[in-house]
């Protein structure tokens, strides 16, 4: 079976992985804010998204070119204001070593690895870290409370480029039984490009299943007080709009920067633990070539 092309810029792939994370920052921490930075995978990528031409169109002229290393590294940084009452904003630096082979790809915490395609869609099993949960120090309201903690999620992810649109639906489960719920997502992007710079704005649903709500917004009846009641959570649907920005060559390697507007549904802003409706999160990722 031949390996399957991405059919659109890896970078913009990765800032819809590590969007997840951003999310995940924000909502609790889960489906893959969306991901953030300039990840070209190969000389050809990296000169078809500086040119602003697809990957297909410039197979043929740099098919004779040698192929630097699927490596590169990167340094990122997600930050949210999270929606929890007295929550100090989230600031998570982390490093990245991406690879981009013929199926599998790897940025940093994320995985993902091709499977078929299906007509002009990429269907793939994905792997994400849940960076949801919280220490009964992090707020005043969280005070006796259990300690909520992180997960890995794994899943499938649906991609389709048409034309400058793109649009994904994917949807994980909970590796390590934290949680034991659920999250799926569907979401577009639309690219506009401005000489060097390509902008992507984006709008996206996300649905956290009634074990994702309860686990991290839920008060169990031993943590009830007088001032913080039992709860338990339902299902929610929350709406999230983005704003990327990418450069493909600063300082011998590419930059994105993705701001974020979540609205969280009712079953999170009911919760006696959580004082806001929306919260705004900013992820920035630098990475270059080995």
């Amino acid at each position: 079976m031949p390996a399957l092309k991405p059919d659109f810029p890896v970078y913009s792939r990765v800032t819809r992985f590590v969007s997840g994370l951003g999310l995940g920052l924000g909502l609790g921490l889960g489906v893959g804010i969306s991901a953030l930075c300039v990840l070209p995978a190969s000389a050809e990528e990296s000169a078809s998204a500086a040119a602003g031409e697809s990957i297909e169109d410039s197979q043929t002229s740099s098919q004779a070119s040698a192929q630097p290393s699927p490596w590169n590294w990167g340094i990122g940084v997600v930050s949210s204001r999270d929606v929890y009452a007295d929550f100090d904003t989230r600031v998570v630096p982390f490093p990245m070593i991406t690879y981009h082979g013929e199926r599998f790809h790897l940025f940093g915490p994320f995985a993902r690895y091709d499977l078929t395609r299906i007509g002009s869609a990429n269907l793939a099993l994905q792997v994400n870290p849940v960076f949801a949960g919280y220490d009964e120090s992090d707020s005043p309201i969280l005070q006796d409370m259990d300690k909520r903690g992180y997960s890995m999620a794994g899943g499938l992810s649906l991609d389709q480029s048409l034309g400058n649109w793109h649009w994904n639906i994917n949807a994980t489960h909970d590796l390590l039984g934290v949680y034991d719920g659920y999250e799926a997502a569907v979401g577009a992007e639309y690219k506009i490009k401005l000489g060097s710079l390509l902008l992507e704005p984006g709008a996206k649903a996300i649905f956290q299943s009634s074990d994702y709500v309860d686990y991290y917004y839920g008060v169990k009846g031993s943590e009830a007080r007088s001032w913080r009641p039992e709860y338990q959570a339902d299902s929610v649907v929350n709406q999230q709009i983005s704003l990327a920005l990418a450069h493909q060559k600063i300082a011998g390697g590419g930059l994105r920067l993705q701001m974020t507007h979540t609205r969280y549904g009712k079953a999170i802003t009911d919760s006696p633990l959580t004082d806001r409706k929306t919260a705004l999160g900013v992820n920035l990722v630098y990475s270059r070539f080995f």
